[in-house]
C-alpha cells in the first residue's frame, strides 16, 4: 500500500482504478486512514467499474459476505465472474464454488468444473472440501461436461470424494477399477470399493458386488454371500437383482445346488 495516501485519494477522485482499489484496501483494513467498509465498498465499486480485476474480487467478497453492503449473491457472482474472466485465480476458484452452489446463478457443474480446472491450471490450490461436489465435479471429468473427459482426473476427485465416505464416489472409482478407466484394471480393488459402497445402503454396489462373489471375480467366490447382497439390492427395487435373486430362490441357488448367472 503506497504511503502517500493524500497521493492516492488525488489519483482516486481523479478516476484512477488501481489507486481506487488501493485506497478500497486501505479503508477496508484501516491502513493509513479510519476503516470504513462502506467507503471501501464505494470506491471498490468504481474501481470494478473502471474494469480493475483485483477491485471486482474484492467488490464481489463484500457482496457475499454483506460487509460494507447488504447482501446480495447475485452481484457478488457478477463480479466474481467478471475477474474471474481476466484471468484472476482466486475468481475462478469463486466463480467455481458459485456454480456449484448456485451462488447468485443456477447450479451448473459443468460450468463449475470448467472454472475449477482453469484455477487449477494457474497454479491455485483451492478445492472443494465437500465430498457431494467432489463427486460431481469427477461425474464431470467422467462425462466430459465443461471439461474434456479425463478419466485420470474423474479418478482423482473421485478418490478425494471416496476418502471422505460418498458412497457414489466408492461405487463409480470401483467401476473404474473394474474398467481400467484412468487407472490400472484391479479387480481386487473394484471389489473392495464396491464393498465399501455396498455396506453404505448403495444398490447398485450391493448387485455388484453380489456379482464378485457368486463369481469370484477380484475375491473369493462366495455364493451364499453373494445371495445376500443380491437380496439386499432388490429390497431396494433394483430390477436385475430382483431378476436374479428371484432365478437363485427358483432353481435352489446358494447352496450349491444351481447358479445364478
Amino acid at each position: 500500500m503506497p504511503a502517500d495516501i493524500e497521493g492516492l485519494k488525488s489519483r482516486a477522485e481523479n478516476g484512477d482504478a488501481a489507486a481506487q482499489s488501493d485506497l478500497g484496501i486501505a479503508h477496508a483494513i484501516g491502513d493509513g486512514v479510519k476503516r470504513d467498509l462502506k467507503e471501501a465498498v464505494n470506491l471498490f465499486r468504481a474501481a470494478a467499474e473502471g474494469g480493475h480485476a483485483g477491485a471486482q474480487h474484492n467488490l464481489a467478497g463484500c457482496y457475499l459476505e454483506g460487509e460494507g453492503t447488504e447482501k446480495d449473491a447475485e452481484l457478488a457472482f457478477k463480479w466474481y465472474l467478471s475477474a474471474a474472466k481476466k484471468g484472476t485465480p482466486d475468481s475462478m476458484y469463486c466463480a467455481a464454488c458459485c456454480y456449484a452452489r448456485g451462488t447468485g446463478i443456477g447450479q451448473d457443474w459443468p460450468e463449475a468444473a470448467m472454472w475449477q480446472q482453469k484455477a487449477s491450471e494457474t497454479g491455485h490450490t483451492g478445492v472443494f472440501d465437500k465430498k457431494e461436489e467432489m463427486h460431481c465435479i469427477a461425474a464431470c471429468y467422467a462425462q466430459g461436461l465443461g471439461v474434456k473427459q479425463d478419466w485420470k482426473e474423474a479418478v482423482k476427485w473421485y478418490k478425494r470424494a471416496a476418502d471422505k465416505g460418498h458412497a457414489g464416489a466408492e461405487y463409480e472409482l470401483g467401476l473404474c477399477y473394474s474398467n481400467g478407466e484412468g487407472v490400472k484394471q484391479d479387480l481386487k480393488q473394484a471389489a473392495l470399493m464396491y464393498q465399501k459402497a455396498a455396506d453404505r445402503g448403495l444398490k447398485d454396489a450391493q448387485y455388484d458386488l453380489a456379482i464378485c462373489f457368486i463369481t469370484g471375480q477380484g475375491m473369493r467366490k462366495n455364493e451364499d454371500k453373494g445371495l445376500e447382497y443380491m437380496k439386499k439390492a432388490a429390497d431396494q427395487d433394483l430390477p436385475d437383482a430382483q431378476y436374479q435373486y428371484g432365478m437363485a430362490c427358483l432353481i435352489g441357488s446358494g447352496n450349491g445346488t444351481g447358479d445364478v448367472l
